[in-house]
């Protein structure tokens, strides 16, 4: 799961993009993430999700330190059929490349 992966090391990534997230530390405080860009793609008819399993991971990760954006799409827990995922995902990195 690429968010233990994150509360692990932080430094193996500049970034992550979570889709369809869910908290590898359920009601546990987050390493510090000082910084640390977030891309959160969740979807509002997530048959695999709890309705707040997106938000609640924000919330952590915004405690922890992290830059989050969090986006709700409308779909279900698969890739969104309007390709949403992959134009936020674009959007997102184009603002957060190094330079």
């Amino acid at each position: 799961m690429a968010a233990e992966m994150i509360c692990q090391d932080c430094s193996r990534a500049q970034g992550a993009i979570l889709l369809r997230p869910l908290s590898p530390r359920r009601n546990e405080e987050l390493p510090s993430l000082s910084g640390f860009p977030v891309l959160l793609l969740a979807a509002s008819h997530d048959e695999r999700r709890e309705p707040n399993d997106a938000q609640d991971l924000a919330a952590q990760l915004v405690t922890a330190g992290a830059d989050v954006r969090l986006e709700v799409l409308d779909g279900g827990h698969g890739w969104a059929e309007d390709a949403a995922d992959e134009k936020l995902s674009r959007q997102w990195l184009a603002t957060k490349k190094p330079g």
